[in-house]
């Protein structure tokens, strides 16, 4: 216990030398910050006086340093007054036509320094916005990807399944132009009616075409039902069997979707609850006509 008590008595007065040392440290690093600003002022006071010299006199500050060396002109053990004299009087018409110093210099500097300070603060803030906002958008995208993920996963999953069930057979697919970048990636879709090899499409016959868009249509409803659906012509390229399995479709769907839809097919009519149409009874002068289907054995009766 006397030996663990020594250790931490030596531990603690370590970690105080220690303390002290750092706090030396810090104070040395702001004296020689100080310095350091001391010496730019400087440098740049001195900058700034060759440049008005070089101009009150019209020579390069070089120039002038060599015409005013006064150990290079005269004897200094022997001057006289009266060369000394001229010598000043000299020096000081140099010094008058230099200027007077600017007294605001420092305070204009400390204006500026504080601008400085101003803008590298909102520049920091600037680059920890894009920082914190490009973290936002990886989350939002890591999200995106597993939500796109798992949705383009059951929309696929219900794709093959309506396909089968309208083409009475057969098989198709979604799949993803680039596979490495889901998120920018097209989709294409391959299709395989009965009877034909898989492929595009658009390789595929008009009615051929509807059918497998109306495949993927309800695949996303089956996958995320909306209130309404508004079809337009839809069974127009359809013959009568595939029109048959559409309408059988369309039916296991109306418990959670609305169907409004546009057509002139006789058969596509019958499943509606109620039918609109538009006649001309007079030349120019239309007329909408509604008629309610939802009670069709007393209408038949």
């Amino acid at each position: 216990l006397e030996i663990k008590g020594e250790l931490e008595a030596k531990l603690l007065k370590s970690e105080l030398k220690l303390e002290n040392i750092e706090k030396d440290l810090e104070s040395t690093k702001t004296k020689r910050n100080e310095l350091d600003i001391k010496l730019i002022e400087l440098k740049s006071e001195l900058k700034n006086r060759e440049v008005i010299g070089e101009t009150e006199l019209n020579m390069l500050i070089e120039d002038f340093y060599k015409e005013i060396k006064f150990e290079n002109e005269i004897d200094t053990e022997n001057i006289t007054s009266e060369i000394a004299y001229e010598k000043y009087l000299y020096f000081k018409e140099k010094v008058t036509k230099m200027g007077s110093i600017n007294q605001m210099a420092i305070e204009e500097y400390k204006k500026e320094n504080e601008r400085l300070e101003f803008n590298l603060k909102q520049k920091k803030d600037i680059e920890e916005s894009i920082i914190t906002t490009k973290e936002a958008i990886s989350e939002m995208e890591r999200k995106s990807l597993r939500e796109f993920t798992r949705t383009f996963k059951e929309v696929n999953k219900n794709f093959k399944e309506t396909f089968r069930e309208l083409f009475g057979g057969g098989s198709c697919e979604l799949k993803l132009i680039d596979e490495e970048n889901p998120l920018e990636s097209g989709v294409e879709i391959i299709a395989s009616p009965p009877g034909k090899k898989l492929q595009n499409i658009m390789m595929l016959s008009g009615g051929e075409k509807a059918l497998t868009a109306l495949a993927l249509l309800i695949a996303l409803f089956k996958y995320r039902p909306a209130p309404f659906c508004i079809l337009d012509e839809v069974d127009a390229p359809l013959d009568d069997t595939n029109i048959s399995r559409f309408l059988d479709m369309v039916k296991s769907l109306t418990e959670s979707t609305q169907f409004i839809i546009m057509t002139h097919n006789r058969k596509t009519m019958e499943i509606g609850d109620n039918i609109y149409g538009v006649t001309m009874e007079e030349p120019g002068v239309s007329k909408i006509l509604s008629v309610k289907l939802k009670n069709r054995s007393e209408l038949i009766s």
